[in-house]
């Protein structure tokens, strides 16, 4: 029984770890020099979080996730 959850542990630890955080990171000028270019554009920031540039201009902050339970 123990050999077997330490195969388990051993095999599936990684499903569930945290990514590392993301060097570079979105800047306020960044954001405020963000122009509108004829098509929706995405400026991430890290870990799901990110701006979205309309082809008008209006930017949006979006978060993407995901539901873990199953």
């Amino acid at each position: 029984m123990g050999y077997f959850w330490g195969y388990f542990l051993l095999r599936y630890s990684h499903v569930h770890k945290v990514p590392p955080p993301l060097s570079m990171k979105l800047t306020n000028m960044a954001v405020k020099n963000a122009k509108a270019n004829g098509k929706v554009q995405k400026l991430f920031d890290g870990h799901g979080l990110f701006i979205q540039i309309s082809k008008t201009g209006r930017k949006y902050w979006r978060f993407k996730y995901q539901n873990l339970r199953y």
